[in-house]
């Protein structure tokens, strides 16, 4: 957006959205804390579960996020802030259901979408700063000869089978050198023996 964000002013509209916002804010951290019976320092909040209509939405995020986290899904990428999208999606229901109504017993089907609508913003800019992220393609073919040292047996080659039999990437004595190089600064490898030159992944 850079170029684009010009100055505007305020919304009249908007800013009583916002002071109404943070006096529902106040109103709710003024509120009793939910104690357990008899304590004075010992927390119980009451469960706040999913009414049918929330459940059945929050599961039908829950498998569309996890269908695109496959080896070739859309969210491979970025699987590990996807695989808690879910749970995301829940506790955030939760705040919007408490923020909308401090007495309610369920989460609702409102509070679950609009939830999921948050949610799914964020895993596009996830996806949106990872495809941004340009990685050296030395580390990506130390990383392709580092797996393929992983699946050898006893995680153990020659540096001529690596010629002959390793990563495409590593077929060239230049690029096999050079990711041997990465791998053992990074303490990822061990030469075994000289000669014949073999290497075997470093117990971590």
């Amino acid at each position: 957006m850079a170029g684009t964000r010009l100055y505007k002013d305020t919304e009249q509209d908007d800013d009583a959205a916002i002071k109404a916002y943070g006096a529902r804010l106040l109103s709710i951290l003024e509120a009793e804390p939910a104690l357990a019976e008899g304590k004075r320092n010992e927390l119980k909040p009451r469960a706040l579960p999913f009414s049918a209509n929330a459940k059945a939405l929050w599961v039908a995020f829950h498998d569309h996020v996890e269908i695109q986290c496959g080896k070739d899904g859309a969210l491979a990428p970025v699987r590990d802030f996807a695989a808690k999208a879910a749970e995301h999606a829940a506790r955030i229901a939760g705040v919007l259901t408490i923020v909308d109504d401090i007495a309610v017993t369920e989460i609702g089907a409102k509070a679950m979408n609009n939830a999921i609508i948050l949610v799914d913003w964020y895993l596009n800019e996830a996806c949106r700063m990872q495809q941004g992220v340009v990685i050296d393609p030395r580390l990506n073919r130390a990383a392709a000869l580092l797996e393929w040292l992983q699946a050898q047996p006893n995680q153990t080659a020659t540096f001529r089978e690596i010629l002959r039999l390793g990563p495409n990437q590593t077929r060239i004595k230049a690029a096999a050198d050079e990711a041997l190089a990465i791998l053992k600064s990074h303490n990822w490898i061990i030469e075994t023996t000289a000669r014949p030159y073999a290497i075997k992944v470093a117990a971590r």
